[in-house]
């Protein structure tokens, strides 16, 4: 019991290196003096704490709502249940752990009350609403509580457990929907924009995990390796030019970071504004036109971004009386597509927040991106900096075209920003160091 209570009494830091840390094999004194050899079950079961089980569960049920239905309609039901059972018992564990949350946290939370305010009020959808922000709100409690616990550990987790949904995305979004619905099929199974919304964060935290934690590189890199090649293909066959251009657009600023690190604070702040700047230039006065060298020539694509134009004047036109609070999320009123197709879909992250939250909800959301990027950057540039920056950025610019927040990933990368002061994260290691040193 002795060595079971020295090994507890640790600092915070010393435990926060990851549970692949676990499967080193471990020596202890054992009551006769002797060095007893401890299994890995052993060490496992030593390690982990009942919070950590919640953890990985409520990330595994939450980290993205894939809807199987069109596939295995039982395991529908069951892993819906299943997403709200675990946000039972995170709050559960909120209360008993009294757990406090960070002023983000608070601010993404209060953001989804807000909405769920207006669309009861309103005639909204309340289950549309339900769909992402119960399983958004509990993975940022959670996150938010485990960060300051063991960081690594929970930066393992979500990136393994992002390699496992996007493998699973690929093998059913190439399994064919011939006989199915397909648009209820690519609707539910994240393929295209939704696959694009999930996978840069995945990228990002992959890279981070990659960085910070002291696992062997036999075990991180094939991980690394996985996710990356995954989404990007993924991106490929689906022909997402959205998220072609997003990770691209990615590896271009985390370049521009790790080159001018002095100056990761001044691009990062200037590249947001812009980006909302460019988002209501092309919703409102046709910005794109100036770029049909990109979107025509390059990206093969038309001026009216695949008919989105024509769905943005629509959303205007219908907002006329509630531009102050909104109509709420889902309340079905229909956008008419430039081929006569009516949708409710704005594809435009802007758009959806003042269509369902109206300015107070736009306010809400710029306050969210505004508080995290001043925070990340108002410390001395790092890697842990240069990824979470670059990354947001990109899902920035996916703004224009979709709807990235609707994915708990995306508020989830904004904790990681807002929060990376509080994380007491390892150094970044050597390798990380030196191939900077030698590229640049």
């Amino acid at each position: 019991m002795a060595a079971r209570s020295l090994h507890y009494g640790r600092p915070t830091i010393d435990v926060a290196i990851g549970y692949w840390d676990m499967a080193l094999a471990a020596n202890r004194m054992s009551y006769s003096g002797k060095l007893e050899k401890v299994s890995f079950l052993q060490n496992l079961m030593q390690r982990l704490r009942v919070e950590d089980i919640i953890f990985v569960v409520c990330a595994a049920t939450c980290v993205y709502p894939l809807g199987y239905y069109s596939y295995v309609p039982s395991l529908s039901a069951i892993y819906m249940n299943a997403k709200y059972a675990v946000i039972a018992l995170i709050a559960v564990l909120i209360l008993l752990k009294r757990y406090k949350p960070s002023l983000i946290a608070t601010m993404i939370v209060g953001f989804d009350a807000y909405l769920l305010i207006t669309t009861i009020a309103f005639d909204g959808n309340v289950n549309r609403w339900a769909q992402f922000a119960l399983y958004r709100i509990a993975l940022i409690c959670v996150f938010d509580y485990m960060l300051s616990k063991r960081p690594v550990f929970a930066l393992g987790t979500v990136t393994l457990i992002c390699l496992a949904h996007l493998a699973i995305n690929e093998a059913l979004g190439s399994a064919g929907t011939s006989s199915l619905n397909v648009d209820n099929a690519m609707y539910w199974l994240g393929i295209r924009v939704r696959i694009a919304g999930f996978a840069l964060p995945a990228m990002a935290f992959s890279l981070l995990f990659c960085i910070y934690s002291k696992i062997s590189k036999l075990i991180k890199l094939p991980i690394l390796i996985a996710v990356y090649a995954l989404a990007i293909t993924f991106f490929i066959q689906k022909n997402v030019s959205t998220a072609l251009v997003s990770s691209s657009l990615s590896l271009i600023l985390l370049l521009l970071f790790i080159v001018y690190k002095k100056f990761v604070k001044r691009i990062a702040l200037t590249a947001v504004i812009a980006t909302v700047a460019l988002n209501f230039a092309i919703v409102f006065f046709n910005f794109q036109n100036k770029f049909s060298w990109l979107i025509e020539g390059i990206l093969g694509k038309s001026l009216t971004l695949t008919g989105r134009v024509s769905i943005w004047h629509s959303v205007l036109s219908k907002m006329q009386g509630h531009y102050l609070f909104g109509h709420g999320v889902g309340s079905g009123i229909p956008f008419i597509y430039e081929f006569g197709e009516p949708i409710t879909y704005e594809h435009n992250q802007l758009l959806n927040v003042l269509f369902s939250g109206g300015i107070i909800g736009l306010v809400f959301l710029f306050i969210i991106l505004f508080l995290t990027f001043w925070s990340i950057t108002s410390d001395e540039p790092s890697p842990y900096t240069s990824v979470v920056a670059a990354f947001l950025l990109a899902m920035c610019v996916q703004m224009i075209s979709e709807h990235p927040y609707e994915n708990a990933l995306f508020a989830l990368l904004l904790l990681f920003g807002y929060r990376y002061r509080d994380i007491p994260l390892p150094e970044p290691q050597r390798l990380f160091k030196s191939i900077r040193f030698r590229l640049f």
